[in-house]
């Protein structure tokens, strides 16, 4: 290992210090992690990477000039996985609120969309419900109204019969044989009688035609 010096590597770790700082408001996990990192183990994987280094693809000729470039790789992975986490966080989440988890095929667009269709049906048939029963309530208003029309067509209906059955029987006739009618005749000087000049109230009961 080629040797550093002091200096360089007081840098290094004031360098550090600063990205542990920058890292550590992500979470306590990566906090942990690069506060256990020193700048000598920095250092050392830098240097260990100067074995595989093509120049063709990187200018970087020294482990001092690595460190950075390291340094961003984890502090980028350190971000992408608290990303994840908050990710994997959220989906659990939902699916505490969603859905429960049955196997492994059982992911969250899944769920979504079970619960969606759940939603859409119950939607559907509470909407055919109200259909339903406003349906019903019309046809029971129509029935209600057919049935006081013909109960008012009944009632007309014998009326006109009444009036026909009315018009129908005969009218009595004058001296009918049921009555009978009574008259008072005053005759005076009847021929052959012996009353003379008196008056002879004659009172006939009979039918005439």
């Amino acid at each position: 290992m080629p040797s550093v010096s002091k200096a360089s590597l007081e840098a290094k770790s004031a360098y550090l210090s600063c990205v542990t700082e920058a890292v550590g408001i992500i979470g306590a996990t990566v906090q942990k992690v690069d506060k256990d990192m020193e700048a000598a183990q920095v250092l050392g994987a830098a240097q260990s990477f100067l074995k595989t280094n093509d120049l063709q693809w990187h200018y970087a000729k020294t482990a001092e000039e690595h460190m950075p470039y390291f340094i961003r790789v984890c502090l980028t992975h350190s971000k992408r996985a608290r990303e994840l986490d908050e990710a994997v966080a959220r989906e659990i989440t939902l699916s505490m609120t969603s859905g429960i988890f049955k196997n492994k095929q059982s992911y969250l667009f899944c769920r979504q969309n079970r619960a969606i269709q759940c939603s859409s049906a119950a939607i559907q048939k509470s909407l055919e419900s109200a259909e339903l029963k406003e349906t019903v309530s019309d046809l029971q208003a129509k029935l209600s109204a057919e049935k006081t029309a013909c109960k008012d067509s009944l009632i007309c209906e014998n009326s006109l019969k009444d009036e026909l059955k009315q018009l129908a029987q005969p009218k009595p006739q004058k001296n009918s044989p049921r009555e009978r009618e009574g008259f008072a005749a005053t005759f005076k000087d009847c021929p052959g009688s012996t009353l003379k000049g008196e008056s002879i109230k004659l009172v006939i009961f009979g039918t005439f035609d």
